[in-house]
C-alpha cells in the first residue's frame, strides 16, 4: 500500500509551499517527497499534480528539531495531528478528535512506513479501488497515497504491460472482487493468481521498449502514435497466451519487433570510443553510449519506428488490422465493449 498520514491536510502541500519550507531551511527537502493521488495515475504514466509529501515516518526516527522549517508549519495543525485519540475544542468551538492514538510523535505519519525505500525503485503504482483499472509505471522516485499499490521488481516494465493490455484488464474485471457500487478491488491478493508468461529477459526487450515509447508519447501529447503503439501490446499479450493460434492464422508479431530501437538504453562499459587521433569519443547511438537522450531525440526515434511498424506494408500493421481472425481475439475484444 501507499502512505497513510492520517490526516493529509498537514502533510500534504502544493509546490508553492514546499519552495516555501525549502527556502526557509534548505533541509527541508531530505524530508519533502513527489506524491500521487489515486487519480493522478493513468494508463503507464502518472500525472503529477505538483503535491508533496512531509515524510516524517516513524521509521526513519527523525528529530523534528533538525527540521524547523517543516516543525513550525505542523505547528499550526496542533492539536488535530497529534496521535493520542482524544477530544478537542476547535477555533470554531466545536469538538474534533485528533489523530487516533497510536506510538507514534506529533509530528510523525500515522503509519511506520518501514518499507519507504521501495518508493524510491522502479515500481509499478495503481490504484487499489476504482471503476477503470490503470497500471503506471514509475522510477523517479513518487511516493503515493494509501489509495494506491506499488509492486518492485526488476521486471516491473514488462508486467507493466501486461497488465494495461485488454486480456488482463479483462481478467481483472472478470476475477477481482468488487465494491458494492460495482468499483473493482485491485488488492495485491486478486494480482497473485495471475498466470504471468515467464520471458528471457531478451524477450521482454520490445515490451520495455514499447512501454518507454508509450511514456514519452504521452508526456508529449501525441495520442495517436500512442494508441497505435498499446494496440502493439494488446496484440504481443495475445500472442504470448494464445501463441498456436496466432501462428496458425499468421498474426505472429513478436518476431518482428526485435530491432525495436531504444530510447532508454543502459550505459556501455566505458562509455566512450577512440576516435581520431586516440582521443575519446562518445557514442552517439541510442542503444551503444549511454548518453541521455533529449526528449527530442526520443520522439524523433519513436516517430521513425511509428512509420516503419505504421505502413500498411509492414507485417506488424497487416497482423493489427486483421486480429479478429483470431477467435479468441474477437471473443475478448466483443467482452470488453
Amino acid at each position: 500500500r501507499g502512505v497513510l498520514t492520517g490526516f493529509n491536510e498537514a502533510f500534504i502541500i502544493d509546490g508553492k509551499t514546499k519552495d516555501a519550507l525549502i527556502a526557509q531551511d534548505p533541509k527541508s527537502a531530505e524530508i519533502i517527497k513527489p506524491i500521487l493521488r489515486g487519480r493522478d495515475i493513468k494508463r503507464y504514466r502518472a500525472e503529477f499534480a505538483d503535491l508533496w509529501l512531509i515524510a516524517t515516518f516513524p521509521a526513519l526516527r527523525l528529530n523534528i528539531d533538525d527540521y524547523p522549517a517543516v516543525k513550525e508549519y505542523l505547528e499550526q495543525f496542533l492539536p488535530k495531528i497529534k496521535q493520542t485519540g482524544e477530544t478537542f475544542i476547535n477555533p470554531e468551538g466545536k469538538k474534533e478528535k485528533t489523530r487516533k492514538k497510536t506510538g507514534n510523535k506529533w509530528f510523525e505519519t500515522q503509519d511506520q512506513i518501514s518499507y519507504y525505500q521501495e518508493f524510491e525503485k522502479e515500481k509499478i503504482i495503481w490504484k487499489r479501488i476504482g471503476s477503470v483499472i490503470r497500471f503506471c509505471f514509475s522510477s523517479i522516485g513518487e511516493y503515493t497515497l494509501d489509495s494506491t499499490v506499488i509492486a518492485v521488481g526488476k521486471e516491473v516494465k514488462y508486467l507493466t504491460a501486461l497488465l494495461n493490455s485488454k486480456l488482463h484488464i479483462r481478467e481483472l474485471l472478470m476475477n477481482s472482487p468488487k465494491t458494492g457500487t460495482g468499483d473493482v478491488i485491485i488488492s495485491v491478493q486478486a494480482l497473485t493468481t495471475f498466470l504471468v508468461c515467464r520471458l528471457e529477459e531478451k524477450r521482454q526487450k520490445p515490451f520495455e521498449t514499447l512501454v518507454d515509447y508509450i511514456i514519452a508519447l504521452k508526456e508529449a501529447g501525441w495520442e495517436m502514435e500512442s494508441n497505435y503503439f498499446e494496440s502493439v501490446i494488446d496484440a504481443l499479450v495475445f500472442e504470448l497466451y494464445f501463441g498456436p493460434e496466432f501462428k496458425k492464422a499468421g498474426k505472429e508479431i513478436l518476431k518482428h519487433l526485435g530491432d525495436l530501437k531504444p530510447i532508454n538504453s543502459p550505459p556501455s562499459e566505458g562509455g566512450v570510443s577512440a576516435g581520431r587521433g586516440g582521443s575519446p569519443t562518445p557514442l552517439l547511438s541510442a542503444g551503444r553510449g549511454g548518453l541521455k537522450l533529449s526528449a527530442e531525440e526520443k520522439l524523433a526515434i519513436i516517430r521513425s519506428e511509428y512509420e516503419r511498424l505504421s505502413h500498411s506494408d509492414h507485417p506488424v500493421r497487416r497482423a493489427l488490422d486483421t486480429l479478429d481472425e483470431v477467435e479468441e481475439v474477437r471473443i475478448i475484444r466483443e467482452a470488453l465493449k
